[in-house]
């Protein structure tokens, strides 16, 4: 599921993506504790103040071991050829 991070502070405003509920709420986390107003939003449209933050992150699934170790921005397809006689 994906989240957005709704951050704004003197005038600047800040829209971020973030795949799990964990990482949305550790950037939000920080967003907040540097003075920012900060909300995070499913994709259901609900809102979460962050007096609610850690309740979001304690409902984020386990990822599989693989995505643990390899980020899929990081994979790389190779492709070899083998001609047959």
């Amino acid at each position: 599921m994906t989240f957005t991070i709704h951050s704004s502070k003197d005038g600047n405003v800040q829209q971020t993506l973030r795949i799990g509920s964990r990482s949305a709420v550790e950037r939000a986390l920080a967003l907040h504790e540097a003075g920012w107003d900060v909300y995070i939003t499913d994709a259901a449209g609900r809102q979460y103040p962050p007096e609610t933050f850690e309740t979001l992150a304690a409902h984020d699934p386990a990822l599989p071991i693989a995505d643990q170790l390899i980020p899929r921005a990081n994979l790389k397809t190779h492709i070899s050829r083998r001609e047959v006689s």
